[in-house]
């Protein structure tokens, strides 16, 4: 995607920020080592800054999460096995509302600034008996279908371990917000992952999951030679477990592996799929759409997420997808579609990406803040952990962990987005996709695209937010989809005072356009930037 052909920056809405001092004392009866806590503040009303203050909290949970499953990288069967267990709660956009949250907020001013928060032994608490509960009414059904299965009634027993796959991703849910709700993780914490994820039932289980879908593949078996019978499948399991959804949908595209990077095949099964059950796919957020003002231009029709991924081990090839209710994260079914790719007769539409290894080293490489968790969050320490001081856009520690699309460090957050949302992207030849950013006080952004050729376009180099722009929502360009295809990605990175120039030599220009000289030990930026946001997007030809 290479053709820019508008440039410009828009402020959608003009309201000068102010910053609230008091913020700094009243987190200070909320001590990090205590409590989980999420802050929002600037312009906007009470409801859009408590949606921003509780997906602030939530993604500390599930970025502590990601980190100690990525501190095990070397560990490489035990890693993958991790990633693919819990990739449909890890990396889906809508999480379950946390319960037991408390909310304050001083003022409905224009400039008012929200804290929400929770014990996090209370929130532990909460979760375990939610686990508990679940692994109950798992077991009940099991032993229901087990009966059923048993007197021969193959179909209705089928009907009812299908019926547990929500359960036990809601499970999976529970289980990680207990492990990340903890100050300090405790030792073993990724064994215990691991276990879980090994397929083998614990002792509180009659069934693990893993065990669940090999009896549903061997009492309800399919056959699947193509996407369309993939989809078949699918929608198959989605209807044994309910059909009473409503039609409205939001369909996220599908992922390879734990790349957010499309899969070619994504759209023709989506496709398929929605034909299936008679699906009205609705659009995607537009921007940074508060969730709260989705729920209520939607309030008409239930509306539901659609979400799901590709993982492979050698031959086999293993389909997770999930439907949550976007305004509570209730799991409304969930399916686990397995085939073997040698049995493919659509080959040729491609299920990994063809650029995937240049994708994940250019990745790497423009994400310098990926791994910022302060290390006594994440190791056990014997000393009594300390309580963080706070400046007035501070947040606690876990905060500088590093999210895709959003990057908090040392109070500095920026964000990315697209017309179509923050991921995963798609856009087709032809047509145009709209970029914005925002941020939440004064800094100066850099905007590096990186194509599927591998091209690195420097599209702004020292763009300024000033004062009175922050917290709003900035179109920073328009683009065009145009050759060449394939994974690609967007990277914007702030600093509190503009970039240094690049030196000669580190850039060249082709076409109109200014782009990053590839070299041996290449860095886009120098010094470090104080904040970043990524966004993964995958380009196809009509």
């Amino acid at each position: 995607m290479r053709k820019l052909f508008v440039y410009s920056v828009i402020v959608f809405t003009m309201i000068v920020y102010t910053s609230h001092a008091d913020i700094t004392s009243d987190l200070q009866a909320y001590p990090s080592s205590e409590y989980l806590v999420g802050v929002s503040e600037g312009p906007g009303s009470v409801e859009t800054l408590m949606d921003q203050a509780e997906n602030q909290l939530s993604k500390k949970i599930f970025d502590k999460i990601r980190y100690v499953i990525n501190e095990n990288e070397d560990d490489w069967l035990a890693y993958n096995r991790v990633r693919e267990h819990y990739s449909t709660v890890i990396q889906s956009s809508v999480k379950s509302k946390l319960k037991g949250i408390r909310e304050y907020y001083p003022s409905t001013a224009p400039d008012a600034y929200v804290i929400v928060y929770v014990k996090r032994a209370t929130l532990q608490q909460i979760y375990t008996d939610e686990a508990a509960d679940l692994r109950q009414e798992i077991n009940d059904l099991l032993h229901k279908a087990q009966v059923i299965e048993n007197a021969g009634d193959l179909s209705d027993a089928a009907k009812i371990y299908l019926s547990t796959y929500r359960l036990y991703e809601a499970l999976k849910e529970a289980e990680l917000i207990q492990l990340g709700a903890v100050y300090t993780t405790p030792p073993g914490a990724f064994s215990k992952l691991s276990d879980a994820a090994g397929g083998v039932a614990k002792a509180d289980l009659m069934m693990s999951h893993g065990e669940v879908v090999t009896k549903v593949e061997k009492i309800a078996p399919q056959t699947i030679i193509n996407i369309n019978d993939i989809a078949r499948v699918t929608a198959y399991q989605f209807q044994q477990q309910s059909s009473d959804w409503g039609t409205k949908v939001k369909t996220e595209e599908l992922t390879y592996d734990s790349f957010n990077v499309v899969s070619p095949s994504s759209t023709l099964f989506l496709e398929a799929l929605t034909n299936e059950l008679k699906w009205h796919r609705s659009l995607p957020m537009r921007g940074f759409q508060p969730l709260r003002e989705v729920h209520k231009a939607q309030s008409q029709n239930e509306l539901l997420q659609f979400f799901g991924g590709y993982w492979a081990d050698g031959d086999k090839i293993t389909l997770r997808t999930t439907l949550r209710d976007i305004t509570t994260g209730e799991f409304k079914a969930a399916a686990v579609v397995r085939f073997s790719e040698s049995q493919r007769r659509d080959k040729d539409i491609a299920l990994k990406p063809g650029n995937l290894e240049q994708f994940d080293q250019d990745w790497k490489l423009f994400n310098p803040l990926e791994e910022t968790l302060s290390i006594e969050e994440v190791q056990p320490v014997e000393e009594e952990p300390q309580t963080v001081e706070t400046s007035p856009t501070e947040v606690p520690p876990e905060e500088s962990i590093v999210n895709p699309k959003v990057f908090v460090h040392n109070g500095l957050t920026v964000e990315i987005a697209t017309d179509r949302g923050t991921g995963p992207v798609v856009y087709t030849e032809g047509e145009t996709m709209t970029v914005f950013a925002r941020a939440d006080q004064e800094v100066y952004i850099r905007l590096i695209y990186i194509l599927a050729d591998g091209k690195r376009t420097l599209l702004l180099k020292n763009h300024h937010i000033s004062p009175e722009m922050t917290n709003q929502s900035l179109e920073i360009g328009k683009f065009v989809c145009t050759p060449p295809f394939g994974a690609e990605q967007l990277h914007v990175y702030a600093k509190r005072e503009p970039f240094p120039d690049l030196a000669p030599g580190e850039t060249y220009e082709e076409g109109g356009y200014v782009y990053l000289t590839p070299t041996r030990g290449f860095q886009p930026f120098k010094p470090q930037p104080e904040g970043s946001a990524h966004i993964s997007i995958t380009t196809l030809p009509k």
